[in-house]
């Protein structure tokens, strides 16, 4: 078989095996935070894991935005940046490496 034929044979695959895969896993919906387009947020979600607690991570469909969890799943685990600062709360708070996290059940 020809190198260009080849390449393309090997592309075509490589789209089909890209589109079953998307069809297994659904998008979590979000709304993206009022400063989702500050640059510290892009900073921070490249960084994310593809794990985060024993949680596989999930696409999401708005900038700056992470999931975490099973689909459906109760134990999931949401993370939005650009998010406006919050106020004083009756959540349960606590600080992993000098970042506070609210938690909110």
């Amino acid at each position: 078989m020809p190198l260009a034929r080849r390449t393309i044979a090997v592309m075509v695959m490589c789209a089909t095996s890209m589109v079953a895969l998307a069809a297994c896993s659904t998008t979590v919906s979000l709304q993206p935070a009022p400063d989702a387009n500050n640059p510290r947020c892009a900073e921070v979600t490249v960084r994310f894991p593809q794990t985060l607690d024993g949680f596989e991570r999930r696409w999401t469909d708005a900038q700056a935005t992470g999931a975490w969890g099973e689909q459906g799943g109760g134990s999931n685990i949401i993370v939005a940046c650009g998010v406006d600062v919050p106020g004083p709360t009756t959540l349960p708070c606590s600080t992993l490496s000098g970042v506070d996290w609210i938690v909110d059940d």
